[in-house]
């Protein structure tokens, strides 16, 4: 495809994220008054999707990056509590980034070979899920982050409140470490243990090993750990930001190291 293509692509998605910040402020069926959590971080999330898309246009790699996480965020923080006009705009916007990305890999062959394009793609995914655990958490108001309460009081996870913040600030980290590909060796690693760790007090090991079963065995989040402790070994690759801080910086050889830069 043409280099016009991915201005036009990040362009189009740009539009929509200024149409659903007016959504998001003006048109959503919340009062500010009752849901000053909610709207605050969806109305934040909606702008730095616009600023990272605006960053995308002269920035590919990093506004892209940055653009899906938000994008991604403000998806789930909409589509938590129904918002169905930002729901739909995000996901139109997810796609065109999703295009966009295939896009600036096919312009880079030269770079980005058809399994660094893959594995970058399995990075995304992963990174940008656990954004959506951690922003159901911490990011979309009062009711979501009770209802996890309620779960980790069922499961006798001491202190509930305290655990269910931790776990959202361990996903949020782990979704920029892995997603946004910074420091993605150490994050890989801390993330691992933070999977293994919620399997085993979600009592998952007891109960089987098919995730069919009830309550859920320990088969799928095991392949979670697994495919994120791929990327403590490869690292994320070169669409990062540990790989353009390296190009654009002489990085001290601890940081190589927890980044997984060669």
């Amino acid at each position: 495809m043409g280099k016009k293509w991915l201005p036009v692509l990040i362009s189009f998605a740009l539009c929509l994220s200024l149409v659903n910040i007016i959504i998001g402020l003006f048109l959503n069926p919340f009062s500010w008054a009752e849901q000053t959590w909610l709207l605050t971080s969806l109305t934040g999330f909606l702008i730095l999707s616009s600023v990272s898309l605006l960053l995308a246009l002269r920035h590919h790699e990093l506004g892209l990056l940055v653009s899906g996480l938000m994008v991604v965020t403000t998806l789930r923080i909409a589509g938590i509590h129904d918002i169905v006009p930002v729901v739909c705009l995000a996901g139109v916007q997810l796609l065109l980034l999703f295009i966009a990305l295939l896009v600036y890999l096919s312009q880079h062959k030269e770079v980005y070979s058809i399994w660094a394009g893959v594995m970058t793609f399995i990075r995304l995914y992963l990174g940008f899920n656990l954004m959506a655990h951690g922003s159901e958490k911490l990011l979309a108001g009062p009711e979501p982050f009770m209802q996890d309460v309620s779960a980790f009081v069922t499961l006798g996870v001491p202190m509930p409140e305290f655990f269910v913040a931790l776990a959202g600030v361990c996903e949020i980290a782990g979704a920029i470490a892995i997603g946004l590909g910074l420091l993605t060796r150490l994050g890989a690693i801390c993330t691992a243990l933070y999977l293994f760790i919620a399997t085993y007090l979600g009592a998952h090991f007891t109960l089987g090993y098919i995730w069919a079963n009830p309550g859920g065995g320990w088969e799928y989040p095991t392949l979670w750990i697994v495919f994120t402790l791929v990327f403590a070994v490869t690292g994320a690759g070169k669409l990062s930001i540990d790989y353009l801080a390296h190009q654009r910086w002489h990085l001290p050889q601890w940081y190589h190291k927890l980044a997984g830069l060669r």
